[in-house]
């Protein structure tokens, strides 16, 4: 079974990769929003090292 975790918040998916092999993440417009990251490709590229 593959995990997927439907947040771009560093920090839920940093706890959630620690309990769960978490292989990616789902996101639309209004979830990015409330993370209002600086660098939205940026941002994209620090998940992707969180989660391997």
């Amino acid at each position: 079974m593959e995990l997927i975790i439907d947040t771009v918040d560093l920090n839920e998916i940093k706890e959630a990769v620690e309990y769960m092999p978490i292989v990616g993440v789902t996101s639309n417009p209004s979830i990015v929003k409330k993370t209002n990251p600086k660098d939205f490709f940026e941002h994209m590229r620090t998940i992707r090292e969180i989660i391997g």
